[in-house]
């Protein structure tokens, strides 16, 4: 469909309009015309006739020659379409010129011979006949309507001629009016376009006093206010995106299908596709939208703490959400809105202090019970070494045996005794500037042979400069050798064991790490947030203080000890010194 403008709106109907009724004058005028020459040859048929009967009436007939003078008369009477008929016979023929319709056999076909006068029409002729009582003869005067048409033409060419002019004049005026009424409604209508385009600047000049004046002013007055109502709507748009920016917590928001309709950049930062949910292995996007499904059927705030892993064995995420039903003006539920943090520090900070009040608790535990065993240990191993000396006389006897073994599990109980002491203790760090490379490097001196005689592989990798940290000498030389000697007895033959210094310098975090990769044969997940506590072990011949004892040291100097490990693949352990 063609679309017209405005000024083609105003042009085009007032141009139908015009020439339609000049149209129609001149169908008139041309109407009234032919009618009138139409009347006008009637009437000069009938005087025609008339005057030949007249002079008919005046010629004796009974004389041949009278008659024959009455015909050459009348052959010569200068009147185009005169015929004159005796029966059959056709006295006078005055066939119009270029006629093919007005002869003499066509003409007298078209007479009533029971008719003494009359006349005959139809679209193309026009006869006039009467019939002569005295001779018998039938005069008649034919005509050819076609012939009016081109004399009714030439009559009025000046009158088509003026009909034509006038249609010019009106057109070319038409034109001008329109043109006048649509340039304003045309200009008005393209600041409309560049304002939805986006263009508030936009302003009409129009010097008028008329409605279109009217119209432009109030069309100024809605741009200003328009402009006024978008500054503050971006004002207000860009304040409520730098407060989702600032924020920490990540925010999410669904429809009820599901699908996010907006989140802010610390939603992005939250949301690593790697991350699913412990033991599941469930995406966290996923979570979100199964409590997505709960949020719709009860319509209330649901709060929810997921423990994510980028891989099984990987270091645990800790994500607190709450989810709240997003609402419209109507209170209608459309969606709902996620808010959630990373609390993975926090929740370590928890653990960790809850593993200090424990290992406190089992400190002072085990250094009463260590007190109330390590006395009458020693009274049973001095009386085991009098029974010993009074009753074996020689070494063949077998009771000596016997009285070893028991010397020998009196010994380990006593050596397990002096490690819940030394674990119930205080310990009291000597803090100071260390260079952690030379102290690692003299503690793989002391334990490297161990792991040739397992034949380990310890690969160093060593930077080129010192890295001081600040701690206890003796105690990060002890933290150390516990954590390798763990790696080392849970390696095989063949197994590596990385080690390596990383240096951490940034705004978020201060640290020197030591690094314990191995190959062993891993820690299963559900034990893993037991290793730490004290009498808790794997082996069958430790005694589950080792660990405890390190984080206990660790915490002392203000550092830190995190533990990923996967079954099967191996352990890493990351010890975090704090820097001086």
């Amino acid at each position: 469909m063609i679309k017209m403008d405005i000024e083609n709106k105003i042009l085009i109907p007032f141009m139908v309009l015009i020439a339609f009724s000049i149209a129609v004058l001149g169908l008139i005028s041309y109407w009234n015309g032919y009618r009138l020459l139409l009347n006008n040859q009637r009437h000069e048929q009938q005087q025609t006739v008339a005057e030949v009967e007249y002079h008919l009436g005046g010629v004796n007939f009974e004389s041949d020659a009278a008659l024959e003078a009455a015909v050459g008369y009348l052959s010569g009477y200068h009147r185009q379409g005169l015929y004159i008929f005796k029966g059959e016979e056709t006295l006078v023929n005055h066939l119009p010129e270029n006629s093919e319709s007005v002869r003499p056999m066509v003409v007298r076909a078209k007479i009533d011979s029971n008719l003494n006068r009359g006349t005959y029409e139809d679209d193309a002729l026009m006869i006039t006949y009467a019939m002569d009582a005295k001779t018998g003869w039938t005069v008649a005067v034919a005509g050819e309507k076609k012939i009016l048409a081109g004399e009714l033409i030439d009559a009025q060419k000046y009158s088509i001629l003026v009909a034509i002019i006038s249609l010019i004049l009106s057109m070319q005026a038409t034109i001008l009016i329109a043109h006048h009424l649509s340039r304003p409604v045309r200009y008005l209508a393209e600041q409309c376009n560049q304002m939805s385009a986006g263009d508030l600047e936009t302003q009409l000049e129009m010097d008028r006093q008329d409605e279109i004046g009217v119209l432009a002013q109030s069309f100024n007055q809605m741009i200003r206010r328009l402009q006024d109502n978008a500054r503050k709507l971006l004002e207000a748009k860009q304040f409520n995106e730098d407060i989702l920016r600032s924020l920490t917590t990540g925010v999410l928001v669904m429809d009820q299908e599901g699908m996010v309709l907006n989140q802010n950049e610390a939603a992005n930062r939250l949301l690593s596709p790697s991350l699913s949910e412990q033991g599941t292995h469930k995406a966290f996007v996923t979570l979100l939208k199964e409590q997505l499904d709960d949020l719709l059927q009860l319509s209330r705030t649901i709060d929810q703490l997921y423990v994510l892993q980028e891989e099984a064995g990987d270091e645990k995420r800790y994500y607190a959400t709450s989810a709240a039903p997003l609402t419209n003006s109507q209170g209608v539920t459309t969606g709902a809105i996620f808010s959630f943090n990373d609390i993975t520090e926090r929740k370590r900070l928890e653990m960790r202090m809850e593993r200090v009040n424990r290992m406190a608790y089992t400190g002072q535990l085990a250094s009463g019970l260590a007190h109330e065993i390590r006395n009458p240990l020693a009274g049973m191993k001095t009386s085991i070494q009098v029974l010993k000396r009074r009753l074996v006389t020689t070494e063949e006897d077998r009771n000596g045996t016997l009285f070893d073994n028991v010397l020998h599990e009196i010994d380990r109980l006593n050596k397990l005794v002096s490690e819940l002491l030394d674990f119930a203790k205080p310990h009291y760090p000597d803090l100071r500037r260390i260079d952690i490379k030379s102290v690692l490097e003299r503690t793989l001196a002391l334990i490297s042979p161990s792991a040739e005689e397992h034949q380990i592989d310890l690969v160093y990798i060593q930077g080129a400069r010192p890295v001081e940290i600040k701690g206890d000498e003796n105690q990060t030389e002890q933290i150390l050798l516990n954590v390798i000697s763990n790696a080392i007895n849970a390696s095989s033959s063949r197994d590596r064991i990385l080690i390596r210094i990383e240096p951490r310098h940034s705004e978020v975090e201060k640290s020197v790490q030591v690094v314990v990769q191995d190959e062993g044969k891993g820690i299963a997940e559900a034990d893993l947030d037991k290793v730490f506590d004290p009498f808790f072990t794997t082996h069958a011949t430790g005694t589950g203080l080792g660990l405890s004892v390190v984080q206990k040291l660790m915490t002392d100097m203000g550092g830190e000890i995190q533990m990923v490990s996967k079954e099967g693949v191996g352990t890493t352990v990351t010890l975090k010194f704090p820097t001086p």
